[in-house]
């Protein structure tokens, strides 16, 4: 059923003509609405009055404010055609009002679409620098880390790739040794809030260590394993993409003896422990 448009009309029973004549009007135009009059306590959203036999007072509120216009006629016009005027102005009113909260109600459709599909996913990209204990007591290594990770927006899961690289001393000045790594696993990154969040995960994935002398393209000592690596990580974020980024990887590895020309120069810990700081960055925030 179409809405009323519901109109307040003099009450007085000599403007009683004059009302039928204007609801009449605003019908024909408003069509397929209707107008009703509302003489009652409850305030309908037009008002018309006669101020005088040739000028007519229309009232409307328009959601925040009263409106008001004068329609005003000279003495040629006849009555009937004054409150036909009168009537169709009031539709043209209640068209307008009509128009207005239906775009009002109405949801955006490419706008919370997009949104969604922007917020659908998130990508988390990683730039570090690596420090660590290297392959002495008495030697450290250092490198870089990047990595992608991607996630639902509407869930803290998600799955990363990640590639390193170091290298420090060993027991040997003449010798260097150098991590080379590709791991992926899964993760999870919690917002805090005030720009923080909290990450951690676990990639598996394989590590080489190549042994060389200094100065020589030679590699005395060439290992690939398995390598299990836990970490954590905290980032406060600086912008809406970027983030800065502490945190610690805890490489796990089958530990070896590095050796050179049958000399043991360093060891391959079976339990690590790298310090990172860096960057975070998410693009499609």
């Amino acid at each position: 059923m179409w809405p009323l448009l519901t109109v307040d009309l003099p009450a007085d029973p000599a403007a009683r003509e004059a009302n039928q004549a204007i609801l009449a009007a605003c019908d024909e135009a408003l069509r397929p609405r209707h107008c009703e009059s509302r003489v009652s306590a409850q305030l309908a959203p037009i008002r018309v009055r006669w101020s005088a036999a040739d000028r007519a007072e229309i009232d409307d509120f328009d959601g925040r404010r009263w409106r008001h216009q004068t329609l005003a006629f000279s003495e040629a016009d006849a009555s009937v055609e004054r409150w036909r005027a009168v009537g169709l102005l009031v539709a043209a009113i209640g068209s307008e009002a009509a128009g207005r909260d239906a775009a009002e109600s109405q949801p955006s459709t490419s706008a919370p679409r997009a949104s969604a599909e922007r917020a659908r996913v998130e990508l988390d990209l990683n730039a570090l620098a690596m420090l660590g204990p290297g392959a002495s007591r008495s030697a450290w290594r250092g490198g870089a880390l990047v990595s992608a990770g991607v996630r639902a927006r509407s869930s803290p899961l998600g799955f990363r790739l990640a590639l390193n690289a170091s290298r420090g001393g060993t027991n040997d000045a003449a010798v260097s040794a150098t991590w080379l790594s590709a791991a992926a696993g899964p993760y999870a990154a919690v917002d805090l809030g005030r720009g923080a969040r909290f990450s951690l995960g676990l990639d598996a994935g394989w590590e080489w260590l190549i042994a060389t002398v200094s100065e020589s393209t030679a590699a005395s000592d060439t290992r690939g394993y398995l390598s299990v690596r836990p970490w954590a990580a905290g980032a406060f974020q600086v912008s809406s993409w970027l983030g800065l980024l502490a945190g610690v990887e805890v490489p796990l590895t089958p530990g070896h003896a590095i050796r050179l020309d049958g000399r043991e120069v360093g060891q391959n810990p079976p339990l690590g422990l790298l310090a990172l700081v860096g960057f975070e960055i998410r693009p499609l925030r």
